[in-house]
């Protein structure tokens, strides 16, 4: 994901506004973390299962990174005199750091056995992002905005390879969203064609493969 926002504070002396124009680069790349055993049941749309210490759970577990990186394009040369000096200087801080994913995070997939399709999403009950308390938290929180446009965004993943029916196959799927836009981010983000003017974008590009 990456995004452009410029940010007006009121100056402390009345005399206009501190405006400070940044820019935010996001990155993740998580999967499985190898092969695991999941279990899909008897029905024609069911929920992918994983094993939880001794039970079986629509959760499947995931490891990865996220990479946050913030430049300052513009900002006031002296700080002091803006209102709101957390914000301000969370805005006018550039910052790059990696961090693995939060412990125990997941996702739920669906399948759609006779058509060979699936879907996946991160539930928003569960944790997902690492903390980055030096690192502008708040612009770089997805919860807080659309947690969809960073996975499938109701995509569906074609599956090649057999069916799930058969006793040895391996069906595997890949799927690229192209670059989908967004104006007012970090405000009341809306989906926008790319052609309309907007300040965010977000790409995803994933694959899945079964076995048996």
């Amino acid at each position: 994901m990456h995004w452009t926002v410029t940010a007006h504070f009121e100056r402390t002396d009345g005399e206009g506004t501190c405006d400070i124009t940044h820019h935010g680069d996001q990155t993740f790349h998580f999967g499985t973390g190898g092969l695991i055993r999941v279990r899909v049941g008897p029905g024609s749309g069911v929920p992918v299962d994983a094993r939880h210490g001794k039970k079986w759970r629509n959760l499947v577990p995931i490891a990865g990174t996220e990479e946050r990186v913030h430049t300052v394009i513009s900002a006031p040369a002296d700080l002091s005199v803006c209102s709101q000096p957390s914000n301000v200087q969370a805005d006018a801080t550039p910052c790059s750091v990696t961090k693995p994913l939060a412990k125990g995070a997941v996702e739920k997939t669906w399948v759609v056995k006779p058509r060979r399709i699936v879907t996946m999403y991160d539930p928003l009950a569960y944790a997902f992002q690492p903390p980055f308390p030096t690192c502008h938290a708040q612009g770089f929180d997805l919860k807080q905005f659309f947690w969809s446009v960073l996975f499938t965004r109701g995509a569906e993943l074609k599956l090649h390879g057999g069916s799930f029916s058969s006793r040895h196959a391996k069906l595997r799927g890949s799927f690229d969203t192209g670059s989908i836009c967004m104006a007012d981010w970090a405000d009341t983000p809306r989906f926008v064609r790319c052609s309309e003017p907007h300040n965010a974008t977000v790409e995803t590009t994933w694959r899945m493969t079964f076995s048996r």
